[in-house]
């Protein structure tokens, strides 16, 4: 069974910060809110906040699987903070080496880009 639940303690981040090295992704800040994806006490995926002060940028998004049921169940929570919170929306991006997570976004939400720089596709989701 897989608990989502929100990285509230230093130790939960310092999980994260494991797991990404695990899976060579390369070292990011997270912060708030910061969902946490476990199965048997192992962190099995994540989707984060990036810093910033102009805007919400949710990432990184982490599932080494690629399992849509945790890509999704990770969104969920995590907007569910992001409402509780009052916010309306948030942005997030996608590599343009990563066909395959736009073809799913698109299937899944009927999104598409409104911005592209630097290799990456913008995308703004109103929540």
């Amino acid at each position: 069974m897989t608990i989502y639940n929100l990285a509230t303690s230093s130790s939960d981040y310092k999980a994260c910060k494991k797991f990404l090295q695990d899976n060579d992704e390369e070292p990011v800040k997270l912060s708030f809110p910061t969902i946490i994806a476990r199965r048997d006490n192992k962190v099995i995926g994540l989707l984060s906040t990036r810093p910033n002060e102009n805007s919400i940028i949710a990432g990184p998004l982490v599932n080494p699987k690629r399992n849509g049921l945790l890509y999704l169940n990770l969104v969920e929570a995590y907007e569910g903070v992001l409402i509780r919170a009052g916010v309306k929306e948030y942005v997030f991006n996608i590599p343009q080496t990563e066909t395959d997570y736009l073809d799913q976004i698109f299937r899944a939400t009927r999104m598409t880009p409104f911005t592209f720089k630097d290799g990456l596709y913008w995308f703004r989701r109103i929540i």
